[in-house]
């Protein structure tokens, strides 16, 4: 909502009154684009806003901790997770820059293992183990 506010904030609402109960997240600078939501384990994910380049704060534990391990392995990327199982165990991961098209994995978040499936504009000749 920005119902008051200058930015477009994630709030709780009173449905009997609508009226704005809690703000779960805002920036002073900058509108929330977008919020993901896990369906299997019931909680938000992340929530997504934009200034110079695409941002996420990661609201659960359990996605920190994967985002964390990823990072780790991919320093200096911008990552995504694209798809997962139903889950949530299994990540099709997508890590890129400005400077370049990018790669896209899979991550099994109980091994933490990071194997690559593919580059993106580039040569797709992988090597027989790709594990990170």
């Amino acid at each position: 909502s920005n119902i008051g506010m200058d930015k477009t904030a994630l709030i709780t609402i009173n449905p009997e009154n609508f009226r704005s109960v809690k703000k779960i997240f805002s920036t002073d600078n900058y509108d929330v684009q977008n919020v993901s939501y896990s369906d299997h384990r019931k909680e938000l994910v992340a929530v997504l806003y934009e200034d110079w380049k695409s941002r996420k704060e990661i609201l659960s534990p359990y996605y920190k901790e994967i985002f964390k391990d990823i990072e780790t392995k991919l320093p200096e990327k911008e990552i995504t997770l694209s798809s997962s199982n139903k889950e949530e165990t299994v990540f099709t991961v997508y890590a890129g820059s400005d400077r370049s098209r990018g790669k896209y994995y899979t991550y099994d978040a109980n091994a933490k293992k990071l194997d690559l499936l593919f580059l993106l504009g580039g040569e797709n000749k992988l090597k027989e183990n790709n594990s990170i």
